[in-house]
């Protein structure tokens, strides 16, 4: 009499990081049971004498755990090394050993499966393995997973003669069936025995913590346990809304834990380099990892990046004889100088200026710089009354009127102001920057309505003055109104 008959051994290399759930190989066995009833896990499909379907449209029943059919012929499970000989062989349940007949039959063992083994997709080839070492009367013919062949054949039925068999493609997140093809080619029952291949199981650890997979009730989680597995560890804690400025990266946030991790999502996905930029607006989580055991739950984080504009400035100006850095004129907050577009050092506002030359200004807002700073050309020029071009209505006490340096040692003079359309807006005599300023108000002999609070804008300025030594000088040029 031919008995047909199996035995696989079946190890798993994976577990899942964020709540273990891939199976300890040990618990896969074949029979695990009493012999003579049915088994917990693996089921057996219909006889089939020729041209068995694909496995996902066969039938499948309870099968039996049952030793008995080839007494002294069958590799004996017990034989096996610990913890692999907790199984024993399977055979279909109400056919006797010596009613078998020649075709084929397929076993099977469904396995509920997470997404992801140490945060990589188990989809992807290589990422999850299944290593199986299984013992068959007569032959395996091929093997599937989820009803894709694997071209895997071979094997028997006494010991020695295991086929040892590597899965590690074709998975999905849930459901997953792993079958067997069994031929029978003489009488007797189909048998199978499975259990977690020995030598390939116990040369791997694939979360590298230490735990040989074989004994890893976690082996895609380090752990710091004897089981391979981690205990509870909390996620870190912290300010949930952050506030950063310009360019910054994940190596700016900040959590309260050990050994900090940043990731995207909340589960899943790998964890982001400290140079990785952030976006405004964009939650970040951080997980802390403590004896080796990274935090199952992580932190979420908002990101509020702050980037203030560069200061209003003109970026010419004219000053007369000499000028320092706190003579410049611009509008903002905490203003600094600098000589270059990025980089470098502020300036003291005692720093002289030195004509034809280019620097830079930024502002600071709750505790920002702009990145952007802008450029003024300063020159410097010999005369009498200098003409500062900007005004500033924003009560900060800078800028707050029309600055004609120098004009109060010129009491002889006469200033008009025009708006871009040669409309008369401003028109005084005896102008001074004490008591008779320009302020953004019309006044004088004007064309529109008088104490009338201008518009921001460019306007054109018109002015005259006569020196001790009797001569009129006239300049003319332009100012900015700017209110705030």
């Amino acid at each position: 009499m031919k008995i047909s008959k199996i035995i696989i051994v079946v190890n798993l290399l994976c577990g899942f990081a964020f709540g273990q759930t891939f199976p300890n190989p040990a618990t896969l066995s074949t029979g695990q049971g009493t012999p003579g009833n049915i088994d917990p896990l693996w089921v057996v499909s219909a006889l089939y004498p020729n041209n068995p379907p694909n496995p996902l449209s066969a039938t499948y029943s309870p099968a039996l755990i049952n030793n008995n059919c080839a007494p002294g012929a069958w590799v004996n499970p017990a034989a096996l090394p610990a913890p692999i000989n907790n199984g024993n062989w399977i055979t279909q349940n109400g056919i006797p050993c010596g009613d078998g007949t020649n075709g084929y039959i397929y076993f099977r063992l469904q396995l509920n499966l997470p997404s992801a083994c140490n945060g990589s997709n188990i989809a992807t080839n290589g990422n999850y393995t299944l290593y199986l070492s299984g013992y068959v009367d007569d032959i395996i013919t091929d093997v599937f997973v989820n009803g894709i062949s694997q071209g895997i054949s071979g094997g028997g039925f006494w010991p020695g003669a295991q086929l040892n068999i590597t899965l590690n493609n074709s998975w999905t997140s849930g459901l997953n069936y792993v079958d067997i093809l069994v031929r029978n080619t003489g009488n007797g029952p189909y048998g199978l025995l499975m259990v977690a291949d020995y030598s390939a199981s116990l040369n791997s650890d694939l979360d590298g913590d230490g735990i040989a997979d074989l004994n890893d009730l976690c082996p895609c989680q380090a752990g710091s346990f004897p089981d391979g597995c981690c205990a509870f560890v909390a996620s870190p804690s912290g300010n949930s809304t952050q506030i950063l400025c310009n360019a910054a990266t994940i190596g700016n946030l900040s959590a309260n834990g050990t050994a900090i991790q940043w990731y995207a999502s909340t589960t899943g996905g790998s964890a982001l380099p400290l140079n990785t930029p952030l976006v405004n607006g964009s939650t970040y989580y951080a997980s802390q990892t403590v004896n080796a055991c990274e935090s199952i739950n992580r932190f979420p984080v908002l990101v509020t990046i702050n980037s203030p504009n560069s200061p209003i400035v003109n970026s010419n100006q004219v000053y007369c004889n000499a000028a320092t850095i706190g003579n410049l004129l611009v509008s903002g907050t905490n203003i600094q100088w600098y000589s270059s577009a990025s980089g470098g050092t502020p300036l003291d506002v005692d720093t002289d200026i030195i004509s034809g030359t280019t620097y830079y200004s930024s502002q600071t807002i709750d505790g920002c710089e702009s990145l952007i700073r802008s450029q003024v050309l300063v020159t410097l020029e010999e005369c009498d009354v200098i003409i500062h071009n900007y005004i500033s209505l924003n009560d900060d006490g800078i800028n707050e009127y029309f600055d004609l340096q120098g004009i109060e040692n010129y009491p002889k003079n006469n200033l008009e102001i025009y708006n871009r359309w040669g409309v008369l807006v401003y028109e005084t005599e005896g102008y001074n920057n004490n008591t008779k300023s320009f302020k953004g108000i019309s006044e004088g002999r004007v064309t529109i309505n008088s104490n009338a609070k201008l518009p921001e804008g460019t306007y054109y300025y018109n002015l005259k003055y006569t020196k001790n030594n009797g001569i009129t000088v006239q300049k003319t040029g332009y100012l900015y109104l700017y209110i705030n």
